[in-house]
């Protein structure tokens, strides 16, 4: 439990605007509500109240978005009536699908934090409930207290629910997109989309971003779609992609006579995204103050780190995975299951 209670003030205060927010958006369909079920923890304590707060603001942050979200006043009461007092045990997918269903939500989102390591791992699943179905899921991960928590579920929800892309004004009213300075690459695809080599794309994921930014270091990197043979098809689904963050040494350079406690507004980032059509290059500002780490190398490939998730209890027959690098290793996100591997190829 860390000593100040800084993040709680800033969780209700985020709380508060979204909801004003929300009241002043043209309301969604009911047909359309989701259910956001409490956070699961994994080798993790929290105290109920922490836990609590942290779920409300996953609900908000994903209202933010623009979802219809049913309101949790409304999901503790069903789930109190439904297990009494056991209500925060209803973790596992037929509970929330029976309560979702219950609630007339047609979607739900179950969340999970894990501590791997020194890390916490985010998972956030969506599942339609008409279906039974998982439709997408999204995972991140930040340190294990609740400041850390809470900036992990925030770029989840990112993820998991992306705002649409609102094109620049042409009018004499409207909008304007802010150019950052730096021109958006967009290349058409030049590879086999069925049989995507993450890992060896990665040099030229490196050579693009560093014609943005010449000293890129590569910060995180995730591909969906992952056969145990370790290439991706990315035409399983339309949002599938091989995401290549990268953060400039020389753009993180904090100005001197910035206060110590403002964050900068700088555009240090360079984001390299492959679809099945496209490779996207551009810009982006840090949500962390620039302070993003760079990732060592990998020793395994992606068919032997999926080989050694085999070994420890993955699922095996006709399978794909999410998988990200992480710090000290692999992490797999198989939609019903997730695990770490360690890179311990020689």
């Amino acid at each position: 439990m860390i000593r100040s209670r800084s993040w709680l003030v800033t969780i209700i205060f985020t709380l508060f605007a979204l909801c004003f927010a929300s009241s002043h958006r043209p309301a969604e369909a009911k047909g359309n509500a989701i259910a956001v079920f409490d956070l699961q923890l994994r080798r993790l304590r929290l105290s109920a109240s922490v836990r609590g707060a942290l779920s409300d603001y996953l609900a908000a942050q994903l209202a933010a978005r623009g979802l219809s979200i049913v309101p949790r006043s409304q999901l503790k009461k069903r789930l109190r009536r439904k297990r009494r007092a056991s209500y925060r045990l209803c973790y596992d997918q037929s509970c929330q699908i029976e309560i979702g269903r219950e609630l007339a939500a047609q979607k739900s989102v179950s969340s999970q934090v894990m501590r791997i390591g020194k890390r916490c791992v985010v998972t956030l699943t969506l599942y339609d409930l008409r279906t039974a179905t998982s439709e997408r899921a999204a995972t991140a991960h930040g340190r294990c207290n609740e400041s850390g928590i809470m900036n992990a579920l925030t770029s989840a929800a990112v993820q998991l629910v992306p705002l649409k892309k609102t094109p620049p004004s042409t009018g004499r009213t409207g909008v304007r997109l802010v150019e950052t300075g730096k021109k958006r690459q967009r290349i058409a695809a030049d590879f086999d989309a069925k049989r995507f080599r993450p890992l060896a794309f990665y040099p030229r994921a490196l050579k693009l971003a560093r014609s943005l930014e010449p000293d890129a270091v590569l910060i995180d990197f995730d591909v969906e779609g992952v056969y145990p043979a370790g290439h991706a098809d990315l035409t399983l689904q339309s949002d599938y992609r091989a995401n290549y963050a990268f953060r400039s040494p020389r753009q993180s350079r904090r100005d001197p006579k910035l206060p110590a406690n403002v964050k900068r507004d700088r555009v240090c980032l360079v984001y390299v995204e492959v679809s099945a059509k496209h490779i996207e290059v551009y810009p982006a500002e840090s949500t962390n103050d620039c302070k993003e780490k760079p990732r060592g190398p990998w020793r395994c490939s992606l068919a032997s780190a999926f080989a050694l998730a085999r070994t420890q209890g993955a699922p095996t027959g006709n399978v794909v995975a999410k998988v990200s690098w992480l710090w000290d290793g692999w992490f797999f996100d198989f939609g019903a299951k997730s695990m770490s591997v360690k890179d311990s190829c020689r």
